[in-house]
């Protein structure tokens, strides 16, 4: 419950902050008006309609709801707004982000080494088509490959992992393989 609620305020503070950048940096809210907001007193709806962008004002409105529950998810918000207002490459993004937080990636050791270990599917999943960004990109995650292996004994092109110190093989234990099937779909259509 208590997790929910968090949600729903970080939420809002999304929404406050999408209103700020597409207001030109004005706040959607200042104190007192904030104050009178929760009291059920103030309508940020006219500075709202200065949003250019309807599907960006509308998902603005929905974020910025008095009732916390009818404020959605961010992966609400994504699936909606996927291929529109974000790239598609969000999903894929997302699905990355959200396996840094699985329970059994406890430090910080095992959550580079999640990282590290997509590097190939970040590559694939978000310059595909993209000669520039492909080889940019493909630099850019080789020194990082470059860098764990350093840091951790661990060639992460071979997959040579027998010989690694017992620590690091526990590490590496708790790495899902691969991203959890159904939220992939970061690549071009």
């Amino acid at each position: 419950q208590q997790m929910i609620k968090r949600q729903m305020a970080d939420i809002f503070s999304v929404g406050c902050v999408l209103a700020e950048l597409n207001l030109d940096g004005e706040v959607i809210f200042t104190r007192e008006q904030m104050l009178q907001y929760l009291k059920g007193r103030y309508n940020p709806g006219k500075k709202l309609e200065r949003v250019a962008d309807i599907r960006v004002q509308s998902m603005i409105r929905q974020m910025l709801n008095s009732v916390p529950g009818q404020r959605g998810s961010a992966k609400s918000h994504l699936q909606q707004e996927c291929g529109k207002l974000f790239p598609r490459s969000f999903q894929f993004l997302f699905a990355l982000m959200s396996g840094l937080l699985l329970p059994g990636l406890g430090d910080g050791d095992a959550r580079l080494l999640y990282f590290a270990a997509q590097s190939r599917t970040i590559l694939k999943e978000l310059a595909i088509g993209d000669d520039v960004a492909t080889t940019s990109l493909g630099e850019s995650l080789g020194l990082l490959e470059s860098t764990i292996a350093y840091i951790t004994g661990l060639d992460l092109s071979s997959g040579a992992v027998a010989d690694l110190p017992s620590r690091r093989m526990r590490l590496l234990s708790k790495l899902p393989s691969t991203i959890p099937e159904g939220k992939k779909g970061g690549g071009r259509e």
